[in-house]
């Protein structure tokens, strides 16, 4: 499983592995940036998972994200502000498709948001205030994708959608 992380500063790491340095044994941890060249960095792992002070605050250097859905904030905020998990509301709002909007539902799940599901009933919603929402919310993140002609199109996920609005409007 590939694993993300934000630097103290603000950008986007992806995890490459973990090495020893040859010469002195020293566990290094290799990760890349995602954004501009996409450069590969190497840094001892203590570092890595070390903290820092900013602003007379001690923080972790490097904080894992999860990589969810664009719209995954939008639905949260929504969920909670309206306290139902019903997936029509999700879809209508957010105007997604049927499948986006329980692979969000999973993924608010998977983050302690709203309950599993209990057969054709709606989720329940698990968190109750927007505060707590927001600290959450702080570890979760859509992750920029590479594409193979290096270009910054549209996601597949938006493509579905697209199509799925354009045959409910015939």
């Amino acid at each position: 499983m590939e694993k993300y992380y934000r630097h103290f500063k603000g950008n986007l790491y992806k995890l490459i592995g973990l090495a020893k340095d040859s010469e002195t044994l020293e566990e290094m941890v290799v990760y890349q940036a995602l954004y501009g060249e996409r450069q590969m960095w190497v840094r001892p792992a203590d570092m890595f998972f070390g903290k820092v002070e900013r602003d007379g605050k001690e923080m972790e250097r490097f904080q894992e994200v999860f990589d969810v859905d664009e719209r995954f904030k939008d639905a949260a905020r929504l969920i909670v502000n309206s306290q139902s998990s019903l997936r029509s509301n999700l879809q209508r709002k957010l105007a997604i498709s049927y499948a986006r909007a329980g692979r969000i539902l999973d993924q608010l799940e998977g983050a302690g948001i709203v309950g599993p599901m209990d057969g054709k009933l709606p989720r329940d919603v698990l968190v109750k205030d927007t505060d707590r929402l927001e600290q959450i919310l702080v570890h979760y993140e859509p992750i920029p994708k590479a594409y193979d002609d290096g270009s910054a199109g549209r996601s597949m996920e938006k493509i579905i959608d697209e199509l799925y609005w354009e045959t409910m409007r015939q």
